[in-house]
Formats: structure tokens, sequence, C-alpha cells
């Protein structure tokens, strides 16, 4: 790489030995080792140049100024900057620690007892890793981060405030006028690695920290902040200070789960903290002219580790074969040899001083400057009309981009940069933002309005005015009275911009939103290209909502603010300290609010300014958002704002897209009445049969192509947003709500919520698919979105007349039945049956579905008569038009069976399963029915009952052999007659089996339904007896008090399942010596059976006789004769039916 040149007389350029080099380390468990063998590589190549030259091995402390890291990146900057490591003892010492911490579990699953999310290893064996590390470097245990001793290298760690959600700088080092939290060097390490689901929060002082990964996985951006603050507070402009800036990856992860797929916050978490590669990406672009000089460099394992779980210890062999592979490429071996030649000239520590240094520098340097001004065409910077914020708060990298593509010294050929988004996004405050700023080096700046055609041509013959002199003013004036004179002045000014010389000018086009290609013609849209000067020279910002403007030049879409930056802006525009706590944090009504507005600036500076005005109550306003956001968004803006409030800016969009293309506006509102987080074609494909759909939704469903040229025209206008590195598309909450509210008086409002009705309802799979799940979890948020309408519209709406109608609704039901939503489901179930018999009557076979569908709800409530009532209509109706064999009539048969089963009526039971299965033996097709598989399940429930245990194996097995073939090996009904084996292996005491089999299956579960649904909390209370029988009484205690939250949220106290949880909670505590805990509990267990079962229900009797054992334990002998004195019966069976 070529360095900066010499001033006259051989001065050396500072930047050559003193600039800044910058290490940034990424987060991602023990892939950690893949960064450290990377940056070894640099190092040995830099040490052997160094040799080579005579000069004594270096220390990457000895090179890099700064170091920054995340998580276990965090880690190694501690290691390789604090402590002074070489790369080699950072290596063993890493190692180290991730055997200690990562070789055992402190926790079997995903969330405590309140749903929040618990670490799975222990807290407590990394920090006794790190203390083990400070002993061995003979550092006191207790020594803090920053000791107050000036090193050269400064180090960082991120972690992210638990409360906030923001990133936060733990320093070795102090800054003025920055929040400087004092942790020890054993309490950073515990906060930067506080990895969510891996290691339990830290708190140091009154702050709680998760890992810095969550926030900032890929530490980049903080370090180049981090860096500005340290060495140009007052400019901000790092980049001529960088000599040397590496950024090291774990390995482009992608998206892979972790290991422990307990939860659906798993799938979260992962996503916050791999999407490493996204940010390098954004930063390479941003630092495009280092990265092209050899100034900036990345290096990220990019094959081999992709699929090791963060917390595999044992494969550092691998990882290291990988690295080595890695750096040994011959492009990387080319990078690398660039960033050695970088290194090398390094000397010495960057001071606070460089920045003067290197600007002494330039001054005395005869190196060819920039062009001077020229005064000819010097025009005065004026903002006179155009409306502004006074403070500006965040966007630091999209200023960033404007400047690396506008101010470079081509000013010969024109650039041109396209600032798209939403409106209120902050397009035109940007673009105002960037002209104040470097206002210096443009001869000139001007603003025109691109509302209109008519707009901008007075917009710029008014530049001409700004260009005469003074005896030339009164004819201009006399122009600008009528369109032609108008004219004849803008062209004046386009020549202007096109004059020889005259090339270091700014023109700003604002809100070019207009479409010249709509459908319907509109004399005030206009191609903007046709108003560039003529000179390719000068420079050219377009603010617009207009995607398709990025053909003209460099394009920047602007996304919705950070949520620091947004924080930032509501309390500046808000000027009330209502925003924080006693504390100086942001409350929680504040946080909750600033969610709602999802960043998107104009409506957080009316929220703020709202607040303000009106002294209103943050969780008020937030309340009234959702209720009145017409009335709140239209109210007028703040001056600095030049479309006044939000409410008009959405209203003037939509009636764009409405001009362009009236489909897209209908779809637009269409698409509101989803959830908006995930909208993809196939969702309204389904909606095209089974019911009589309007001519607006079949035209846009017809085919994908039809769909996709309509949405890419709302996505044109950025109204919905392409999702990242997955199928579909999100809408932001704020245009979603805007969309509501225009929808209320909109005449198809009822014709475009039965459509979004037939779409899911139509969607949702059988569950005799494989992997059913995933659709239905999937479809789950946007029948939650829906059924507030469905409840309150019920009774008016008139295509509930409409059999189809009717038919696709009472899937909705069931839906909610098998997602566990069971308040939901009869809601939705009991009003469909209504409709149905009045409609279609009481025997038709939609109608018997919806039967069959109450029949399963009242299966998973326990109201066990109800069921069976039910059942055996839908049977009695069905038989009447369909075969025996039917797999309708199987699937009755076999749900009538688990009925009686759950009853005791055994004998009847098994006639309902061996009908089943003598019927599925007959078929011709070869391949099991699923109703036989159930049946095989249940009856081999039975003969565990009657004690026939090898039986009810071999039966079990059966079942999950015939339903991993019809099925697949994930599908619940395997997962169900594997649960049932695993309850056989428990009662044989073969707890290491039971265990295994268990932990499958509720890993099976959590991943199909969800870490809260029922059949996942019976998985997890099966395993926790099987860890109680073990001695692990502290794990199963965490998970019977997690089953027993979820079953009291579901069922209430008085049910039969939430007494087995108080049951199983009280065995346990008795276990544990706690038999006063375990009095307590298992009364409560004994009251909730007997109302729920009758007093004399066998597992009534059950909890009766656990109690008087107890009873005797403590030496209460009355007590435990009373209790004795009760009739008892052993219990049935603990096997899973299927119904």
């Amino acid at each position: 790489m070529e360095q900066a040149q010499q001033a006259v007389g051989g001065a050396s350029n500072p930047l050559d030995s003193q600039g800044l080099c910058l290490l940034s380390l990424d987060g991602g468990g023990v892939r950690g080792l893949a960064a450290l063998y990377t940056l070894k590589g640099i190092m040995s190549r830099l040490n052997y140049e160094r040799h080579q030259e005579g000069k004594p091995p270096a220390k990457p402390c000895e090179i890099f100024d700064l170091i920054g890291g995340t998580s276990t990146g965090g880690l190694m900057a501690i290691m390789l900057g604090r402590l002074e490591m070489d790369v080699d003892e950072c290596i063993s010492k890493f190692s180290q620690i991730s055997e200690e911490i990562f070789r055992e579990r402190s926790s079997w699953f995903l969330l405590d007892r309140k749903a929040r999310i618990k670490g799975r290893f222990d807290s407590k064996n990394l920090e006794r890793a790190v203390r083990a590390v400070l002993k061995e470097r003979n550092v006191a245990e207790n020594e803090m981060l920053d000791d107050g001793v000036s090193r050269g290298c400064k180090v960082f760690v991120c972690a992210t405030s638990k409360d906030t959600k923001e990133v936060k700088r733990l320093r070795s080092y102090t800054i003025p006028d920055e929040l400087n939290i004092k942790p020890t060097i054993v309490e950073a390490a515990l906060a930067t690695s506080a990895a969510t689901s891996f290691f339990d929060p830290v708190t140091i002082g009154f702050r709680t920290f998760v890992d810095g990964g969550v926030g900032a996985n890929n530490p980049v951006n903080q370090v180049e902040q981090e860096a500005s603050n340290i060495w140009c507070p007052k400019s901000g402009d790092l980049k001529p200070l960088v000599k040397c800036f590496v950024s090291i990856g774990t390995g482009n992860t992608g998206k892979v789960a972790l290991d422990y797929n307990a939860a659906k916050f798993a799938q979260a978490l992962v996503d916050l903290t791999t999407d490493t590669e996204f940010t390098a990406k954004d930063f390479i672009a941003r630092w495009r002219g280092h990265y092209e000089e050899g100034r900036y460099f990345r290096f990220s394992v990019d094959h081999g580790i992709e699929n090791l779980d963060l917390a595999e210890y044992r494969a550092q062999g691998l990882i290291e074969a990988a690295a080595d592979d890695y750096i040994h490429h011959q492009e990387q071996k080319f990078k690398i040899q660039s960033c050695v030649q970088n290194l090398l000239k390094k000397e010495i520590n960057a001071g606070k001083d460089i920045e003067n240094a290197i600007q002494r520098f330039q001054q005395s340097s005869p190196l060819p400057e920039a062009e001077p001004l020229d005064s000819e065409f010097t025009v005065p910077f004026d903002l006179t009309g155009i409306r502004y914020t006074a403070q500006f708060i965040g966007r630091v990298s999209e200023l960033a981009q404007l400047r690396e593509l506008l101010l470079s010294n081509e000013f010969n050929r024109r650039k041109v940069v396209v600032l798209q988004g939403l409106g209120g996004i902050g397009k035109t405050q940007l673009a105002i933002e960037f002209a104040r700023r470097y206002q210096e080096s443009f001869s000139s700046i001007f603003w025109i309005s691109g509302k209109t055609r008519e707009m901008l041509l007075h917009s710029l013959a008014s530049v001409t005015r700004r260009l005469a002199s003074d005896q030339n003013d009164e004819a201009i004036v006399e122009d600008m009275k009528d369109s032609k004179g108008i004219e004849k002045r803008a062209k004046e000014a386009l020549n202007w911009f096109a004059l020889k010389g005259n090339n270091k000018w700014l023109i700003i086009f604002d809100n070019v939103d207009k479409d010249p290609s709509g459908e319907v013609e509109d004399d005030e849209a206009f191609p903007v290209e046709d108003f560039f000067p003529g000179a390719d020279q000068g420079a050219i910002i377009i603010t617009t909502r207009l995607r398709q403007l990025q053909e003209l030049g460099d394009f920047i879409h602007l996304r919705t603010m950070a949520q620091d930056d947004a924080l930032e802006l509501l309390a500046a525009s808000g000027k009330s300290s209502v925003f924080k706590d006693e504390n100086d944090d942001w409350n929680s009504e504040t946080l909750e609010l600033i969610k709602k507005l999802d960043g998107l600036p104009l409506a957080i500076v009316l929220a703020g300014s709202y607040i303000s005005r009106t002294g209103m109550k943050v969780a008020r306003y937030a309340q009234l958002y959702s209720e009145e956001w017409g009335r709140l968004q239209g109210k007028r803006g703040p001056r600095d704002y030049s479309n006044g409030n939000l409410s008009t800016s959405l209203t003037i969009s939509y009636r764009e897209i409405a001009r362009t293309d009236q489909l897209a506006a209908t779809l637009l509102l269409f698409l509101s009445s989803f959830d908006n987080q995930d909208i993809w074609y196939g969702l309204l494909e389904h909606g095209k049969s089974g019911w009589d759909a309007p001519e607006w939704f079949e035209e846009i469903v017809s085919d994908e192509v039809n769909f996709y040229t309509v949405i890419g025209t709302l996505s044109d206008y950025s109204f919905v947003e392409k999702k990242e590195n997955a199928e579909g598309y999100s809408m932001h909450p704020v245009v979603q709500q805007w969309c509501q509210g225009y929808l209320k008086s909109a005449k198809n409002c009822k014709s475009i919520y039965i459509a979004a009705f037939a779409c899911i309802c139509n969607a949702i799979p059988s569950t005799n698919e494989q992997k059913f799940w995933i659709l239905q979890q999937r479809l789950l948020p946007h029948a939650n979105r829906l059924l507030p309408f469905f409840q309150e519209n019920f009774s008016v709406l008139e295509c509930l007349n409409d059999s189809k109608i009717l038919e696709v609704v009472s899937r909705l039901g069931q839906l909610y039945t098998e997602q566990g939503k069971l308040a939901q489901a009869e809601v939705v179930l009991r009003r469909t049956l209504e409709k149905q018999e009045k409609i279609l009557g009481a025997d038709h076979l939609s109608t018997l579905d919806t039967v069959r569908y109450l029949a399963q709800l009242y299966w998973d409530l326990t109201k066990l008569a109800e069921a069976e009532a039910m059942i055996l209509r839908a049977l009695k109706g069905k038989e009447k038009v369909l075969d025996q064999s039917d797999t309708e009539i199987l699937r009755l048969m076999n749900s009538l069976g688990a009925v009686l089963y759950l009853q005791e009526r055994f004998d009847e039971a098994e006639v309902m399963y061996q009908r089943v299965i003598e019927a599925n033996d007959n078929r011709k097709s070869g391949q099991d029915d699923i109703a036989a598989v159930k049946a095989t399940n249940n009856l081999g429930g039975i003969r565990s009952t009657q004690g026939r245990v090898e039986d009810a194996k071999k039966l079990f097995r059966k079942s999950h052999e015939m339903a991993r073939k019809t099925l697949g090996p994930d599908h619940t009904l395997t997962l169900k007659s594997l649960f049932n084996l695993a309850v056989i292996y428990h009662r044989e005491k073969n707890l290491d089996e039971a265990e295994k089999i268990h932990q499958q299956v509720y890993d099976g579960y959590v991943k199909a339904f969800g870490a809260n649904h029922l059949y996942t909390m019976d998985s997890l209370q099966k395993l926790a007896n099987v860890l109680r029988d073990q001695g692990k009484l502290a794990t199963s205690e965490q998970m019977y008090l997690q089953v027993l939250e979820e079953r009291e949220k579901v069922y209430g106290e008085n049910h039969r399942w939430t007494a087995e949880a108080l049951q199983e909670l009280g065995l346990n505590y008795k276990a544990q010596g706690r038999l006063e805990d375990a009095d307590t509990t298992l009364l409560r267990a004994l009251k909730s059976q007997e109302k729920a079962m009758g007093p004399t229900h066998d597992e009534t009797l059950e909890i009766v006789e656990q109690l008087s054992l107890l009873y005797l334990e403590q030496g209460r002998h009355e007590e435990a004769e009373a209790m004795k004195g009760r009739v008892h019966q052993p219990p049935a069976s603990e096997a899973r039916e299927n119904p």
C-alpha cells in the first residue's frame, strides 16, 4: 500500500508512523478462536517483516491504539489490550476459559418461571475462569478495568443495558463528558459475555447488562464512534487520522440456530447476534476509500465452521484448520500482506494531538490542494424560506456516505445522490444538514422544490435573483409574474450552472415525489433529470419517495432511526424530563412509545412536541396513539418539517399511488389488515379458492407476476419493505396505523377484511402435513390481528351468510386450538357453529367439521362429556354420507376412543381403536392413515394401563415407525409415540434413556409449538419428573414452576392439569426436604383436583396418599390416618392420548 507522501525537506507524514491503528473483534462464542487464529496469521507475518528490518517482535497492544470487542470478542480485547498478551497466550487462555464455561450446562431450558430468558451455562464458571487468568498474570482479582494508568493501547468492550437496550462501552480509560461506568476487569468480562440464553445478566453498580452482541455483535461502528470521541471530538472527522482499521469476524454464520433451540427467543437471538456480515458490508460501503486504498480490512473465516455451535469448546482443531485454510487462500494472502505492509510502518501509539499533527503536516505539504472556490461563481449560503431543524440528531452513517460520494476532488464530473425513503423519514432534513455542515466546500448551494413542475420552475427562476445585480432585479421580478417569464429565468439559471469553471455548486431537488409514468396523466409530475444543468459538473441531491429514481445516480435508502438516536430525538423534541426516571435512564413508558413509533423521525418529533406542549403523560400518549391515531397525527407538526404533519405526508403519498396505480392503493389497505412483519405471496394466494372473491383481489393474486408488479409500486414509495434475506415484505407500523384509519371510511372496508380472513383460513395446514406447525405459527400473528374485527362485526357481516366463508372461518378456530389459544378458539367456533346450523343445517358436512373442531377444543379443556357428545354427533352425521373406511370416519372413531380412555372406559375405547386399525389394515393404498397411527399409539396406552408393558412398548414403537414413515421424524405425532415410550422407560427406572427421549420430544415440541404450548409444558413436566428422580432437584423445580404458571394461565386454578403441576411441584419440595412447602403445595393440588375431577377420582386419591405419607414423615400421625381413611386405587396411566 502506498502511504502518504512526504513534505518538502523530507519531513515524514505522522500518519505513517503515528496514524491510528484500530482493531475491532466480533462476538461468536468459541468461534472467537477463528478470529484469534486470523490475528495470529497477521501478527506472525508482521513480526517476520519486523525481524527483517531489525525490529523486535510486537504484540497487538504495541501496534493498535484502540481495541474494541463484543461478547467473546470483548474477552479477547481485554486479554490482548488490557492484559497485554501476545496472540499465542491469548489463544491458550481463551481455550482454557471456553472449556471451563461451556463444559457443563447449568440449565436445561431457556426460560425461567417468569418466561424470562435464562442462561444455560453457569456464570460462576466464567467468573472463576477469568479470575484464574488474572491470577496467572499476577493481576489482582478486583482490579479495575480503568485503573488510572495511561497505556498506549486503549480497550473497550460492549455491553447492552438490559433496561434500555442501549449499547454501552466499558472502558480501560476515561473520556471527558462521557458517562464512564467503572467496572472491574472481571465485571467487564462478565458483562460483555452475558449472552442471553448463555449466561445470566450482570449488574455493575445500579445497572444491569447483557451481552454486547445483542446490540452490536460486529462492533466496528462502535470502534469508529469511540475513536472519534477520543481523537477528534470536535470535528468528528476520523477518516484522515486512520492509518489502518482491522475488523475480524468469527465466521460467516448466516442464521444457524443454536444447538439448544428451546424457545422462539432462540431464533430472535440468532437474528440479533449473527448478522455481523451485513454490518461489515455497510461499513465497507461507508469506508470505501480506505478499503480500496488498503487502510481498512475485514477478515472473517468464510467456510468450515458455519454450522458450529457457539458453545462447542471441543472443536479447536476444526477451527484452527478452517482459519489456516482461510488465511492461506490466495485472496486473503494478498489482503494480509497489504495489511502487514501498512502496520509495519507503525512506530508509536497515537497521541491526543494526532489530529493537529496531521493537519500541520498537510498545511506544510506542497501537495496540490483542492482548487479554491472561484469568487466569480460564489453565492452566499442562504436558507431563507427553508424549514430546518436547529438540533439535528443521528444519521451519522448517511452523512458520511454523502460526504464520500459528493466531496471527492473530482468536481469536473457531475455527481448525483438520490435520498429515497418513506414520507417523514427525514430526507429533507438530512440533505439540509449536509449542506449546512459542508457549505464551505461548495461555491453555491441552492434548494429547489420538486413538489410540482410549476414549483420547480419557480425555484429555479428564483436562483437568478440571487445571481443578479441590483439593476437586473426589477426585470427579474417582472418576469416572475407569468409562466413564460418564469420558464425564461429557469433556463437562465440552468445555463449559469453549466458555465465553464462553475463546477462546485450543489443543487438539492427536494420532494420529487410525483411519478410521471403513472396510469393517469398529471400535469404536476415531471422527469427531474430534464432539469439537470447541461454540463457534466457540480453535485445534485434528490430527495424522493420514488425508488425508481435510483437509476439517476448513487442511491441511499433511508431506513428508520436506531433506537438510541430515536430516544435522543424524542427528548430533544419534547424538551421534557418526563422521558427518564430518577436514575436518568429512559423509563419503560418511553421505551414502549419508541417501539410503537419504530424509528420514524416525523412521528417521533410530533410525539415529543405534543407531549411537551400539552404536559400529557407518555403512557397516555401511547394509548391515544393506538386509539386516536388520525387526530394526533393530524395536528400541525413542528415548524421545521415542511410537510406539516404525518397524516398529511402519508395521505399525499397514498393519493399519488392511487393516481398511478389504483390496484396498488387497494393492496396497501388490504395488507394493513395483516400483521405488519411478515407478508408473502403464498399467504394471499391461498385466498383465491373456496369463496367468491372480489375482482380487485382476483386481479392482484391471479399470478405471481401480477402480485410482484403491484407490490413493486408500494415498495417504490417505501410503504412496504422487502425483508432482508427472507421471503416476503414488512410494513412500518406507523404506515399500518395510517392505513387502518383510512380504511375505516373506505367503501370496500368489509370486503378487504373478509379477503384477509379467507387468505389466513385457507392457508391453515392440516395437522397431517409434514411440518404443519411452521406455517401455523407464521399464520397466528395474522389471525390475532384480525380477531377483534371478527368479534366486533360477526353479527352484522352479510358475507357470513355465505357457506364458503363460514367454512374458512371455522378453520380459524382449528388454528387457535392447535396452537393452544383455547379461549380464542371457543369464541370463533361457537359463533361459527351457530351461523352454520342456521344457514346450512345441523347435518351439513361443513357444520359437522366445526363440531369436530369443537370436540378437539373440549378435549384439550378436559370437558370430556361435551367432547364425547360433539364427536358422537359428528360421527353420526358423517356416517350417513361417508364410507366406514373414510379418513374422516376413522379420525372421529379415534377421537371418541381417546375421550372414552380419559373417562377410564377402557374396553369401549379399545373397541374404537381396533376398528380404526382393522379398517386401516384393509386399505389398498399401502400407506397408513393418520388415524391408524394415532389409534396404534392409543392402544399402547391401554396396554400400559393394563400392566402389559412389553405389549405397550411394541405398540408405541410401531406407531412411532408408522408416523416416521408417513409424516417424518419431526412431526408431532411421531414425537407423541416417543413421549409415551419415554414414560414407560421412566417407570422402569431406565432414567438415562427416559431423559434422552424426553429431551428430544421437548425440543421437538418447542420447535413445533413454541415454548409455552400445552403439549410443550406436558413434555417439560415429564422431563422434570425424570430429572427429579436423578436428584437434579433445583433444575426440576424451575421446570415445575414454569409448567404451573402456564397451566394456571390457560386453565385456571381448579383444573386437572393445574392440579397435576402442583402435585409434582409438591413432591419435588418433599425430595428437597422442604416439607412445609410440600405440605402447602400438595394441599393446593388436592383442593384443585377435588373441584376438577371429584373427591373419589383416582388422581385425587393419589394426592391424598402422598399427603398421608408426608404427614407420617413429619410425625403428624392423626392427620396421616385421616388421609388414609379415603379409598385409594392406583392411578391409570400417564400415556399421552391422540384425539
